[in-house]
């Protein structure tokens, strides 16, 4: 096989993947917008979580109840709670 037939091999495999790639980024997508959707229809505040505590997402009434900004996304939660409350208030979730 030369190198011409063998770039052409590799071009064919790589358009294959990408266009896999972007199907299922196009699910993806629709499903998170789906999601979001939802949870804001059902007009529950409801704050999303990473393992250390990170601010990953909220529903709209979550934001007008908390007054949480599109600026606090990945931002720890610790920092935004210390806006609302004192530190003797604060009881970190590991504790339980």
């Amino acid at each position: 096989m030369s190198s011409k037939e063998e770039m052409q091999s590799l071009n064919e495999e790589l358009q294959t993947l990408n266009a896999e790639l972007q199907t299922k980024v196009e699910a993806f997508t629709s499903v998170d917008s789906d999601m979001k959707n939802l949870l804001n229809s059902t007009d529950i505040a409801t704050l999303f979580l990473d393992k250390e505590l990170n601010i990953r997402r909220f529903t709209i009434p979550a934001s007008k109840y908390l007054k949480l900004i599109k600026s606090d996304i990945a931002g720890p939660l610790l920092t935004w709670f210390r806006t609302l409350f004192t530190p003797d208030c604060l009881m970190m979730p590991s504790a339980y």
